[in-house]
């Protein structure tokens, strides 16, 4: 088997990725032995897969889930880092393309949790290892039994002896017109719990133990490492170029998975990409803090908006007639926000001649120094500058708050996020205040 990611002393490099966030002990960076160098990295340290010819990530790591108890009813909160799991599912594009060897450990796989007595969630879509498996295996699910398990391939005989516990069962989508070619590798006698596809590239293995010193995690490496490359080396058969322009359906059904994946990845990275410009407002100031903020009114909150005259106001708000209906200011300071802002946007719907009841709104970064979330949350507006815009018809947003109100309606229609803004922002005058789940109007003590 031939082995491209070598270092400089001919050693095969092999990455172990993640293994911290299993409890396993991960104080030794990396260990080599004759034929392999193996780099343990924890889950937050930045990785290359490029660098590899090998790559081993448990199941799980992505995601969150916390059981907590009370008195009077118990309850499961769940999250993952959708972040981190989207640059993996890039790297892991190439890394596949590249025929190189991606191995997931499989322990349960929870699909569906209860959080309460009256609502479930699907998290099928969480866990890097949990959604490969579904892509390929959409029946798969766990298993309540640990059956015993047995090697379909001798390769693999001492691997089951020691970590096969089956907690996944592995089940092919028999009724799909676009079958998955794959080969059974560790089973119960009839149902799959370990299997290889994509030509010996990508490997499920079922994995558990309690041990999770650091000896104990080198050596379920080691052994996993052992089992699949011997399996490759007597299981590859070495085909001539010419015979490889021959292809089976199921090949071009794997790879059009692989391009279906890729595609959502591109449509989700885009998504990813434009949330995280939204949230610059935290931090900007000047053009560009002016730029994104009249981006989210127009993209996400589907507002009609004239920033055309900067010389009078950063923008304004028209109605589907195109008349003027919101006046506004944008601002990026140091400090708290301060009386002179409001009537520098007050002395703006002036000089435009806007009728008296014209509407104001200042959305202001203020505190720009603070790069703390929940300090910038917890900034507030003087009381003078409400007094103020509660006598001059102006409303107070700052960006935190902006951001808050997306999240409160980020999964509503842009017909609900256009008609929500307008009435809000056309409503009384204040602060308004929001934590990313009520909006309360802040007046004047």
């Amino acid at each position: 088997m031939k082995m491209n990611i070598k270092n400089e002393h001919g050693r095969t490099k092999v990455l172990a990725f993640g293994f911290d966030r299993c409890n396993f002990d991960c104080y030794v960076a990396s260990r080599v032995s004759n034929e392999f160098e193996i780099i343990f990295a924890r889950y937050d340290e930045h990785v290359d897969l490029n660098d590899y010819e090998i790559c081993i990530i448990p199941s799980g790591i992505f995601e969150t889930i916390e059981r907590r108890s009370s008195l009077i009813t118990d309850a499961v909160f769940h999250s993952y880092d959708k972040q981190r799991l989207l640059e993996f599912e890039r790297m892991i594009m190439n890394f596949i393309k590249s025929k190189k060897i991606l191995i997931f450990l499989i322990s349960e796989t929870i699909r569906k949790l209860r959080l309460n007595d009256l609502n479930t969630k699907k998290i099928e879509d969480s866990d890097l290892a949990k959604k490969y498996l579904l892509g390929f295996f959409p029946n798969s699910s766990s298993k309540f039994e640990e059956p015993h398990l047995k090697h379909n391939k001798n390769e693999f005989q001492k691997y089951t002896g020691k970590y096969g516990v089956g907690k996944t069962l592995i089940i092919p989508d028999s009724y799909s017109e676009k079958k998955v070619e794959y080969t059974r590798l560790i089973s119960d006698g009839s149902n799959n719990y370990g299997v290889e596809l994509l030509e010996k590239k990508l490997f499920f293995l079922p994995y558990h133990t309690t041990q999770k010193s650091f000896e104990s995690l080198y050596s379920l490496i080691t052994i996993t490492i052992e089992s699949v490359t011997n399996y490759i080396l007597n299981n590859t058969v070495n085909i001539p170029d010419w015979v490889k322009n021959y292809q089976f359906t199921s090949e071009k059904n794997c790879n059009l998975r692989i391009i279906e994946l890729e595609k959502q990845i591109e449509v989700e990275s885009k998504k990813l990409e434009e949330l995280e410009r939204f949230k610059s407002i935290l931090c900007n100031q000047g053009d560009s803090l002016v730029s994104e903020v009249v981006k989210i009114l127009r993209s996400f909150f589907g507002q009609e908006v004239d920033d055309k005259d900067e010389k009078l106001d950063d923008f304004s708000i028209l109605n589907e007639d195109g008349v003027v209906i919101c006046s506004g200011e944008i601002k990026g300071v140091s400090g708290n926000c301060k009386r002179a802002y409001l009537s520098q946007l007050n002395a703006n719907r002036d000089m435009k001649d806007y009728p008296d009841e014209m509407k104001g709104l200042l959305i202001i970064n203020d505190n720009l120094k603070n790069r703390d979330i929940r300090k910038k949350f917890e900034s507030e507006i003087p009381n003078d500058c409400l007094k103020y815009a509660m006598k001059e018809n102006i409303n107070i947003v700052r960006t935190i708050d902006l951001l808050n109100m997306m999240k409160i309606y980020e999964l509503k229609s842009m017909h609900d996020r256009k008609l929500f803004f307008k009435k809000l922002i056309l409503g009384g005058s204040g602060w308004l205040k929001c934590d990313g789940e009520t909006i309360e109007l802040i007046i004047p003590n």
